[in-house]
């Protein structure tokens, strides 16, 4: 566990990382993590129960926090999952909070994104790139003032971004994202939400559901049918 500690001013503030079979990821509670040249944490393959909670992560010169997956780490043993709550993620120089996963194999990430201010992020406040299966959940998140721009030819950043490629049924994929009751506003550049696909019915499940999205220039810009209930648009310029 680390536990109400100050770490700035290196490379990346906390680096984890896991290949083969993967333990039990450590717990960062009541951290400050800031002021670094790359991410604030990068975590490659560490996800079964890592916990980050309560944390302030900034001012670093990359993404805040930087999840990867890919084929060179080996296949993750499914387990809890890693949950982010409560924290602060905002100033950063990329995205508050970034998913890439370039896996090419069945089994899923699975990340609880709950009740976090991710504002103020020169690129999207969460961004997902997806070439493998992931169980996502978004609520209660405030994602505001981030930078990205909007461009109706190359897609757009701004408050959520997804972005998933290749086929599911041909290579096994299992993808669950559920986007709940997060306010989502002020993206001045770029969009609330932004999801667009490679292949039509990439999702086992997707929804946007009572949701805030209001003062964006693009309030929702999604590519196939949804189960999109309950959202509050309001105040968007597009």
């Amino acid at each position: 566990q680390l536990q109400h500690v100050v770490i700035e001013y290196g490379q990346t503030g906390i680096r984890l990382q896991q290949t083969g079979v993967e333990k039990n990821s450590p717990q960062i509670q009541h951290c400050t993590i800031q002021h670094h040249s790359s991410y604030g944490i990068y975590a490659y393959h560490a996800y079964n129960g890592l916990l980050i909670q309560n944390s302030t992560i900034s001012n670093n010169g990359a993404e805040g926090v930087y999840f990867k997956m890919d084929q060179q780490g080996g296949k993750r043993v499914s387990g809890n999952p890693a949950i982010l709550e409560g924290n602060t993620i905002t100033g950063n120089q990329q995205n508050g909070l970034y998913f890439r996963l370039d896996q090419h194999h069945s089994d899923p990430l699975q990340m609880l994104v709950n009740r976090n201010s991710i504002s103020s992020n020169e690129r999207s406040g969460v961004k997902v790139d997806c070439d493998g299966s992931i169980n996502l959940q978004l609520n209660q998140n405030q994602i505001n003032q981030n930078k990205g721009s909007w461009s109706p030819t190359s897609g757009s950043e701004g408050g959520i971004r997804l972005k998933f490629e290749r086929d599911p049924q041909r290579y096994g994929y299992k993808r669950v994202v559920s986007i709940r009751e997060n306010v989502i506003k002020d993206q001045a550049s770029g969009a609330g939400i932004y999801e667009w696909t490679s292949y039509n019915y990439t999702y086992d499940w997707l929804e946007i559901i009572a949701n805030t999205v209001s003062g964006n220039k693009v309030g929702l810009v999604l590519d196939e049918p949804k189960r999109l209930m309950f959202n509050n648009l309001q105040g968007n310029s597009l």
